[in-house]
């Protein structure tokens, strides 16, 4: 018998995102389908969720998510946000 795994989505909020590093994944299906960085400046997703190494001159940033909780689950989800002449244009 499979047993489902409940996982709690948030909504985003920058204070949790600096704090539960471990536990962003919670945040990541918001941030996604709320499109709340889409059309933003580098400046401005770095103002909301910090560089983290990401180097400004690059066209893909990455965010650590945390190990979602899954059966067999061994490798840590990320946040990509990809932009095109400065400004978001996917996340994923």
């Amino acid at each position: 018998m499979w047993v489902g795994l409940c996982i709690p989505h948030r909504t985003f909020n920058r204070d949790l995102w600096y704090s539960q590093i471990e536990y962003r994944y919670e945040l990541s299906d918001y941030i996604i389908e709320s499109w709340m960085l889409m059309g933003k400046t580098k400046e401005e997703v770095k103002g909301m969720k910090g560089d983290e190494k990401n180097q400004y001159d690059k066209d893909v940033w990455t965010y650590y998510l945390g190990f979602v909780p899954s059966i067999g689950g061994i490798a840590p989800d990320i946040l990509v946000v990809e932009f095109i002449n400065g400004v978001v244009v996917k996340v994923s």
